[in-house]
């Protein structure tokens, strides 16, 4: 297909704000994914540590 060099250059700049705009949604999904990834390790360190507590407690 021939274009010419202004539908070239739309073109292309039509796909860069398609990727630019993918890439802010993918970047803020990961850091969503992230947090929640955070918050998970959190409440499991949480629980570990209570765990270990009550381990000890009865040992005392």
């Amino acid at each position: 297909m021939q274009q010419t060099r202004k539908q070239a250059i739309d073109y292309y700049t039509e796909k860069v704000t398609y990727v630019q705009k993918n890439l802010e949604k993918l970047q803020e999904t990961i850091e969503r994914k992230q947090d929640n990834l955070q918050s998970c390790v959190s409440v499991m360190q949480m629980k570990l540590q209570a765990e270990r507590q009550a381990e000890e407690q009865p040992a005392q």
